[in-house]
């Protein structure tokens, strides 16, 4: 049989594929005769009315535990009022009686797939060239087809240009930019790095209820409150809690959605998981999706893999004005020695494939503000913002369950410039600290060392870090600090 096919070309509204006309009759054909199909294929499968309305038969049939064959799907056409409208039952008799080895219907199933896969891609540049969705949302939307197909489905519209005129006049959809200046918008995604344990999944949280309440985050504008659900297998029940202990707002229950850790992690490749996942987020309905951690997800740094792991997420995901911003909270690897990066080479420091630096809209990227593990000053940058300005970074200190800014950061300091001429602290600032064996807490430690010096926080409290260059002399018992001379 010779296959005529027309692929996605302008003004074609449909893909006429009369090889997979036929096979559709062989699928019916196994149908009728009791033979499951394949799960994924679908009414939607078939290209003509008539054969829809044959497999609708079969499929309530099925779910109904009825027998099936040519006699109880022309008695189901005929008490729902469309047998005459597929052929009659003499039609339902001749599809009957069509051979269907297992062999061929199998390549019945892969011909019906791929003529479903053309004629999708081409209603998706339809409603590319008749303004319904833009050229990004057509590509996306076309790279999200079935691989083996994928050739076939972007030859035809690799590359689409606009004039000036047409770029004037597009106007995104209304509430499209959720935070910033275009740092966080619907249909794109963002990271949010930073090393172990420096406050990552706070920071997520933060998010999650700054866009609950319309607060700022980290200094940037909500433009309007938004629903956030955070995909997470770092934090059990008890962390959990302790963030939203103090976040009392009534809102947040109908804005935030978190996952508890699933038993066995991100497992994108079980199908229950998939299915439990799509069924929440259809349910939800978030602005924002935010995966923490990605290298649950993604375990290398390959690029293949990365494209594979965030493939994995939209498939979860509602398409077109639907899509949700997409969040990815990422690690940042340890720095090389002497290495003090900041600004815009902070997107360097992401561990993982490059392209998770690369694709993504923005980038932010917390800091520890010093190496004092008690220390809980943080430095928030965003060292990449593709559709806007990327903002002053800023500092910040967690405390009951929120990040306050900071406006005495010392921030020449942090960046480790004039060292040579800044001042240090002594053994004799340690001793004069600790007057007479006094013990001391370690804030009340830092307090003295700084009205003694002069000096910032940050310098005191790497001064009394126990494993630093006062170590053996410096002591900690009870959750106190003794010094010895």
């Amino acid at each position: 049989m010779i296959a005529m096919r027309t692929l996605p070309q302008s003004g074609n509204k449909s893909v006429i594929d009369f090889a997979a006309i036929g096979q559709e009759r062989s699928l019916l054909a196994a149908s009728i005769d009791g033979i499951d199909l394949p799960e994924d294929i679908s009414i939607g499968h078939f290209s003509q009315p008539t054969h829809r309305d044959i497999f609708h038969a079969c499929v309530e049939l099925r779910r109904d535990g009825i027998l099936i064959n040519d006699i109880s799907v022309t008695d189901w056409l005929r008490n729902h009022g469309v047998l005459e409208k597929v052929g009659g039952a003499v039609e339902i008799t001749s599809i009957a009686n069509e051979m269907h080895t297992e062999n061929a219907l199998n390549y019945a199933v892969e011909c019906v797939r791929e003529s479903w896969t053309n004629r999708t891609a081409a209603e998706i540049v339809e409603r590319w060239r008749n303004g319904e969705i833009g050229c990004d949302e057509m590509v996306r939307r076309l790279q999200q087809m079935p691989k083996q197909h994928e050739a076939s489905c972007l030859d035809a519209e690799k590359v689409a240009f606009l004039s000036p005129s047409e770029i004037r006049a597009y106007r995104p959809p209304v509430g499209y930019c959720l935070i910033g200046d275009n740092h966080i918008q619907r249909g794109l995604s963002f990271v949010i790095g930073g090393a172990p344990g420096v406050g990552k999944s706070r920071a997520a949280t933060r998010l999650a209820i700054c866009g609950a309440t319309g607060a700022d985050y980290f200094g940037m504008q909500v433009h309007r409150r938004f629903r956030t659900m955070i995909l997470q297998c770092e934090n059990g029940r008890v962390r959990l809690r302790s963030e939203y202990e103090l976040a009392c707002d009534d809102a947040l229950d109908e804005f935030v959605r978190v996952s508890p850790p699933p038993p066995f992690g991100f497992a994108f490749d079980d199908a229950g998981f998939l299915a439990q996942l799509k069924d929440a987020v259809e349910a939800f309905r978030p602005d924002l999706f935010l995966l923490d951690p990605w290298n649950r997800l993604a375990r290398d740094d390959k690029g293949k893999e990365y494209r594979e792991a965030y493939e994995r997420i939209l498939s979860v995901l509602p398409t077109g004005d639907d899509l949700p911003a997409i969040g990815i909270v990422a690690h940042t690897r340890k720095p090389h020695h002497d290495e003090r990066a900041s600004g815009r080479a902070l997107l360097q420091t992401l561990s993982g494939s490059y392209l998770l630096g690369s694709i993504p809209r923005s980038v932010f990227v917390m800091q520890h503000a010093s190496n004092d593990v008690d220390d809980q000053r943080r430095v928030w940058t965003c060292c990449k913002n593709n559709d806007g300005a990327e903002g002053r970074r800023s500092a910040w200190r967690w405390e009951q369950s929120e990040f306050v800014p900071l406006s005495d950061f010392d921030w020449e300091e942090f960046d480790g410039r004039n060292d040579s001429e800044r001042k240090t602290i002594t053994a004799d600032n340690m001793t004069e600290a600790f007057a007479d064996g006094e013990a001391l807490s370690k804030t009340a430690a830092v307090e003295k060392l700084m009205e003694l010096t002069g000096l910032k926080k940050t310098a005191c409290y790497t001064a009394l870090a126990l494993d630093g260059k006062f170590a053996g002399r410096l002591t900690q018992s009870d959750g106190l600090l003794r010094w010895k001379d």
